[in-house]
């Protein structure tokens, strides 16, 4: 079975998801914005700078070349691994670019609105499988009338390392005091994952904490980190870059306590829950979608109103009172984060549209 995989975007999860998909099938071809190492598949580079400039056209010239891409390679599937760029364009030139070959299309972010719910049944009319990697997510599509929806739960891909939470304090250079507990916002600083609520939130904390910031800078920069943490300023440690994998891993074994205070908007599965939750570490997390769901279905740790900084606070201030001991239900949830489950689910969805 020969499978033609295509993504827009390259670095972080991307990389590691693309990697992954190498073992969901016989033989792999990859159309991807770059070349990234660990793949030793075929690797097609075809620009997706559309995506950013919002570019209809772009967005057709693009499918253009895929088109010629899967008339030379003749792939026995076709799976889009980043879904959510087909929303703006209604999946337009989805079924012709496909040229009647099965066509997997994965979801990371379902965002729900009348638009947005045509474009979700105009996009599944033209492929074999919707997949979404949370059970709350399929249920929405579900409600809304798709019926060709997979559930594959987002794994685990990077194997972290567990390291001694002091040893990694250490080696990321940070002094925190002994009954601090550590609190962890990974990733990013995008507007949607909510650091500005869990800055506002940590001024009325009364328990003893330390809070790493740890990613690139996007909406949220230095300057405004540093003055809404003035009055707690000494329990902030700062990390505002592109981390390495080793950075990554230090950050996820010096926390106590992994932070996603997302807004709303964000409704899909969430790669630091997954590390923290691999780990063993305590969730605090918004309670609204799929998210939500996941962190109590699964007795990952604590959710509270998404967008509300008060709730926050005390949630933080309840994890910060006593020990958290992960239970069966998350042991059972960081069984179904191995990738080997996760790879192989793709490989028996490919099998199915296949021969459907």
């Amino acid at each position: 079975m020969k499978v033609l995989l295509i993504d827009t975007a390259s670095g972080g999860h991307h990389n590691y998801y693309a990697s992954a998909m190498q073992k969901a099938a016989d033989e792999t071809v990859y159309i991807l914005p770059e070349k990234i190492d660990g793949i030793v598949s075929k690797q097609i580079v075809i620009d997706a700078g559309f995506t950013k400039k919002k570019s209809f056209t772009g967005y057709l010239a693009w499918m253009a070349k895929i088109r010629r891409v899967v008339k030379a390679e003749k792939p026995d599937v076709i799976h889009f691994l980043y879904g959510d760029i087909f929303y703006r364009n209604f999946g337009l030139s989805l079924k012709h670019t496909c040229a009647g070959r099965p066509c997997v299309v994965t979801c990371h972010h379902i965002r729900r609105s009348k638009l947005h719910d045509i474009s979700l049944r105009k996009i599944s009319r033209s492929i074999n499988a919707f997949v979404v990697h949370t059970e709350s997510l399929k249920e929405d599509l579900e409600a809304i009338g798709l019926g060709n929806v997979e559930q594959i739960t987002y794994p685990e891909f990077m194997n972290i390392k567990r390291i001694n939470k002091n040893e990694a304090l250490s080696a990321l250079g940070i002094k925190a005091h002994d009954e601090d507990k550590i609190l962890l916002a990974l990733g990013g600083t995008r507007d949607d994952k909510g650091l500005d609520i869990l800055l506002e939130a940590l001024k009325t904390v009364k328990g003893n904490f330390h809070l790493i910031v740890a990613g690139q800078e996007n909406t949220f920069k230095r300057e405004f980190i540093l003055a809404e943490s003035v009055s707690y300023k000494s329990r902030v440690s700062l990390i505002l870059e592109y981390l390495s994998e080793e950075q990554f891993e230090l950050c996820l074994n010096a926390a106590d306590i992994i932070v996603l205070p997302y807004r709303k908007i964000f409704d899909g599965a969430s790669g630091p829950m997954t590390d923290g939750a691999y780990l063993g570490k305590m969730i605090i997390a918004s309670s609204h979608g799929s998210l939500g769901r996941e962190v109590t279905d699964n007795h990952l740790g604590l959710t509270c109103e998404a967008e509300n900084s008060q709730a926050l606070s005390k949630a933080i201030d309840e994890a910060l009172s006593g020990e958290f001991i992960p239970d069966e239900k998350y042991k059972a949830f960081q069984e179904r984060l191995r990738p080997e489950i996760f790879t192989e689910r793709y490989r028996k969805l490919y099998e199915l549209v296949k021969n459907s």
